[in-house]
């Protein structure tokens, strides 16, 4: 088995979010917010550390064995999540722009307007499920 390697890490502040929303969101609630693009599966958590973070599998069928890493901090009422993309087979330098781009779309946009919704505020009123 080659090692794998890490081709993008990148941190995102969401401010006023307590840890458990954001944990929730990435684990339990992500087929809710998650927009698949042509070509992509819904990731599977395949490990998680309540509430410091989980793993993600891949997104990319043609890369099943990449992984992403997602950790969680939080500060006075603030989170903080940090990706990491590893691979063991990366692609070309235009494919690894394109993924660093996609995954901070995904957790830079996407979980955002999620979060800004209805349907999550009414989920966060029913407290942590872990």
């Amino acid at each position: 088995m080659a090692p794998q390697i890490v081709l993008g890490e990148r941190s995102h502040l969401y401010r006023g979010v307590p840890r458990w929303v954001i944990f929730d969101a990435v684990g339990l609630h992500l087929s809710r917010w998650v927009h698949l693009h042509p070509g992509e599966v819904q990731p599977k958590i395949l490990e998680e550390t309540p509430p410091d973070g989980l793993v993600w599998s891949s997104l990319w069928p043609i890369s099943p064995k990449d992984r992403i890493e997602i950790a969680l901090a939080e500060d006075s009422g603030d989170t903080t999540l940090s990706f990491k993309w590893l691979s063991e087979t990366p692609p070309d330098a235009r494919g690894i722009g394109i993924t660093r781009q996609r995954l901070n779309k995904t957790f830079g946009g996407d979980i955002r307007g999620w979060l800004a919704s209805e349907e999550a505020w009414q989920l966060s009123a029913e407290g942590p499920t872990k």
